[in-house]
């Protein structure tokens, strides 16, 4: 007799205006229909052999069952119905199942228990059929009555919920994870790494990054030991000596210099550009350093009525005309808004916080863009999501509302999941947390932060071409402006994999008028400036393009913009402890909670470690619902 094929066969029903989410804790996004999988022939085999003991033969049916329903896009909380074969089972076995059914999944849909004499072979204790509901929350509405108000499902019991999948989050449910707490992650979007977002590259092997990128073995020791202990491969930032980047003034006008020199001094400067650049730098230095008020542990003690903008704060110094552009271009850099939107003392506070100006600005040893991934930053997120319990992560799942009185708190997700909880882990930005129902409200300094801080006008753009053209002419692909759309760039090219990426940043002012042009208007404005930075013959070199990929986080709706979210003079004292401050039930994370390296991942896990901490320090491992 020809052997069995051990995959278990999978069908699909569409059933239009179908809704199971009210019963079922269902959580997908809201489509035209419903759709049921059916899925049968599911037993504890791997690499095409059964396993041999029933214990372990158990787990991995249902390890095969979670693999079949993901293949289908469906999960083993989306499960209506089981159907269970057993050969042989004592009762106490059969409790068993159960048993490591609700431990994997918290709640156990109709099911029944069918003995059979004999499966299709010897040693085959168990064969499971299951349906599953995917998609279709949309349906007619009706009127509800009386008897139809004591139908909603109880909600699901977890130790911590952390709202957010981006780092911060990841970062703080696999601390509690590792701590013996049980949690859940409620991820707003489709995919989980927040503002991580690595691609895979359609035009040859390899990935692209139109989110964060750069992390450093040195200073950032947390995520530098996350890639190490998941096996990642590290790239180093290409920079040789004397390399040569393009520089474009305000006015238009082009001119080459080291990159090394932040004061752009050389024959295309002026003496009195150079001095003016080295005004700002040397007052800048000062703040960073040497004045006495700031603490980056200690926001508070920031003398409030000495907080001016930026550029409030570049003119009372009296820096000169380019020293002024280069304080403004800088902090829309390195925050996404213009100088006369951000407070002085946030912006020191932001570049103190990850180790000064030359750790922001470079990428050599000790810069922030010293290496990058090769598999992309996003692996680490998943490589963290995947040592959390399986169905800890729950995407397409935004939390509309959350309820705390007396020691429990109550989360409803929009598609109506309900979860009940001890303690939440606000992991999403801040900007965000106006899309959530607070009861009871939240206090008077969140709600100040919230509402006046003000996300980046971000965008990065990746062109992947055949070629590194612009090391063939002599250039590191360091193209900056004060002009725009591009403020800045970086290359980011894997050369075994012939994978040549310029990394193209669009911030501030520019970013916000970009955004007002088609798509396609987009393109051509990237490129059409692209083109300003070389010589006329040299031009057609930015058209051979295998493809144009783009991050537009101020499009993203459970972003807002990118890389965090900056404020305006005053309220960095008044108000900036409070940031991360817990209240009641609900401690809070996210990058922009940071003491060091705010905006960056490594900040975002290290406020996921703090949050978590904090909790853990309560709780210990004890005190489950």
């Amino acid at each position: 007799m020809a052997p069995r094929d051990l995959r278990p066969s999978v069908e699909f029903i569409n059933v239009p205006g179908w809704d199971a989410s009210p019963l079922y804790h269902h959580s997908a996004t809201a489509t035209a229909a419903g759709r049921l999988v059916f899925t049968s022939g599911v037993v504890g085999a791997k690499d095409g052999q059964i396993v041999k003991e029933l214990g372990p033969q158990v787990k991995q049916a249902f390890e095969n069952l979670a693999s079949t329903l993901a293949a289908s896009g469906a999960r083993l909380v989306d499960v209506l119905h089981l159907r269970f074969y057993v050969v042989n089972w004592r009762w106490t076995e059969t409790e068993t199942l159960v048993k490591e059914w609700m431990d994997l999944v918290g709640h156990k849909p109709p099911t029944a228990l069918v003995p059979v004499p004999k499966l299709f072979e010897d040693g085959v204790f168990l064969e499971m059929e299951a349906v599953a509901a995917i998609g279709g929350c949309q349906k007619t509405w009706s009127k509800p009555g009386p008897s139809d108000l004591g139908l909603q499902a109880p909600p699901t019991k977890i130790d911590v919920i952390v709202v957010g999948g981006g780092f911060s989050g990841v970062q703080a449910a696999y601390d509690l994870h590792k701590s013996g707490l049980g949690v859940i992650i409620l991820e707003a979007t489709h995919r989980i790494g927040g503002r991580s977002k690595t691609i895979k590259l359609a035009s040859g092997p390899g990935y692209t990054e139109l989110g964060a990128t750069w992390i450093n073995k040195t200073t950032q020791p947390k995520i530098y030991a996350h890639t190490l202990r998941l096996g990642l491969t590290l790239i180093e930032q290409y920079n040789p000596p004397n390399a040569l980047g393009v520089f474009q003034k305000r006015d238009g006008v082009v001119a080459r210099a080291k990159v090394s020199d932040p004061a752009y001094s050389g024959p295309e400067f002026s003496k009195e550009e150079t001095e003016s650049v080295n005004k700002f730098l040397e007052a800048f230095q000062w703040e960073l350093s040497e004045n006495p008020d700031i603490d980056i542990n200690n926001s508070s003690s920031y003398p409030t009525g000495e907080d001016l903008t930026v550029e409030e704060w570049a003119k009372t110094r009296q820096l000169g005309q380019m020293g002024e552009q280069a304080a403004a271009a800088l902090c829309r850099a390195n925050v996404g808004r213009e100088a006369y939107e951000v407070g002085i003392h946030y912006w020191v506070d932001y570049v103190k916080s990850v180790g000064g100006l030359l750790s922001l600005i470079s990428d050599d040893e000790a810069g922030a863009q010293n290496l990058f991934i090769k598999e992309g930053t996003s692996a680490i997120a998943q490589g963290l999501a995947a040592e959390l319990k399986p169905g800890s992560v729950l995407v397409n799942s935004a939390v509309d509302e959350i309820n705390q009185h007396g020691d429990q708190v109550l989360l409803t997700t929009v598609s109506g999941s309900r979860f009940l909880a001890k303690k939440v882990i606000m992991a999403n930005p801040t900007n965000t947390y106006t899309k959530i129902k607070f009861t009871p409200p939240l206090p008077h300094a969140k709600r100040a932060l919230v509402t006046q801080t003000q996300p980046g006008f971000y965008a990065k753009a990746c062109i992947t071409y055949a070629k590194p053209w612009w090391r063939e002419l002599g250039l590191l692909g360091k193209f900056r402006s004060y002009h725009g759309p591009i403020c800045f760039s970086w290359e980011l090219s894997v050369f075994d994999l012939e994978a040549y990426t310029l990394a193209l940043f669009i911030a501030g002012k520019a970013a916000e008028d970009w955004y007002k042009l088609t798509p396609i208007a987009r393109e051509q404005a990237v490129f059409d400036h692209l083109r300003q930075f070389l010589e006329p013959e040299q031009r057609h070199l930015v058209d051979n393009v295998l493809e144009f990929n783009v991050g537009t986080w101020c499009e993203e709706e459970w972003m807002g913009g990118a890389p965090t979210s900056a404020m305006p003079p005053g309220l960095l004292s008044r108000y900036g402890e409070e940031l991360r401050a817990p209240w009641k039930n609900i401690h809070f994370a996210g990058g922009e909670t940071a003491r060091e390296w705010k905006g960056y991942l490594e900040g975002a896990l290290r406020a996921g470690s703090r949050a978590a901490d904090e909790v853990i320090s309560i709780m210990g491992s004890k005190g489950k619902l």
